[in-house]
């Protein structure tokens, strides 16, 4: 009876030990972040990218609501940027809520992104697209190019996001039809929006390229890994 008492009283200061707290920063805060393997995606994280994506209608259909604007960006350390963004609704009853495509242009380059929301965002959040051209002194060439898509993610509702990304270093031939069909998206989409005859005129307006501040230096290159907190979509502007 006493071994019974004795093992019972000692038994919550035990499992006690066993709770280790969350890691918080200075100020208390708990982070936790979870890297995403975006050159070797799993099966299932690539059949989660290529659901996605083939819910993306390449025939866009768009209601009469749009938002064009343009606008220049300094950030410390990287060069000078100037952008354009589109912004189109989807009719109501279409899994997405709306399609909005930027480009972004330095001295160093230019980037293209596509960005999908979704209407209801019980399974998915996002699904983005990008591509990038290291010399881009003429836009329109540029634009003309249909250059392919080296990166795809998807961000999902309660789970950690998904992604794939073109990485020199890693074998990845079996990831080419997603990074295709993110390339055919890209193109549609282009063409719906007009781009080719909208944003190498806002660019223009602009200045063209601009000239960087930071004479010469050049942005950070992409990371081979992602970290993203799955309970919150990255912000993006609308």
């Amino acid at each position: 009876m006493v071994r019974v008492l004795l093992a019972f009283f000692l038994l919550p200061a035990f499992a006690f030990s066993q709770v280790q707290s969350p890691k918080k920063t200075s100020g208390g805060t708990p982070i936790k972040i979870n890297y995403l393997n975006v050159c070797t995606p799993t099966d299932a994280e690539q059949q989660a990218l290529a659901d996605a994506l083939a819910r993306i209608p390449l025939r866009a259909r768009f209601s009469a609501d749009f938002e064009i604007s343009r606008g220049r960006s300094t950030m410390p350390e990287v060069p000078v940027a100037h952008w354009v963004r589109i912004r189109r609704e989807f009719p109501a009853g279409n899994f997405f809520s709306s399609v909005q495509y930027s480009v972004s242009l330095d001295e160093n380059g230019m980037v293209e992104t596509l960005v999908f929301r979704v209407r209801d965002p019980s399974l998915l959040l996002l699904v983005t697209m990008d591509d990038s051209v290291s010399a881009a002194a003429d836009v329109a060439a540029a634009l003309g190019q249909n250059t392919p898509a080296e990166h795809v993610k998807v961000e999902r509702f309660g789970k950690s996001s998904v992604a794939l990304r073109r990485c020199g270093h890693a074998e990845q031939a079996a990831y080419e039809p997603l990074f295709r069909a993110a390339s055919e998206i890209m193109a549609a989409y282009r063409a719906a929006l007009k781009v080719r005859s909208t944003v190498p005129g806002d660019l223009a307006r602009l200045g063209g390229v601009p000239k960087s501040a930071a004479n010469g230096r050049k942005a950070p290159s992409a990371p081979k890994s992602e970290a993203a907190a799955p309970q919150t979509p990255a912000d993006r502007p609308n």
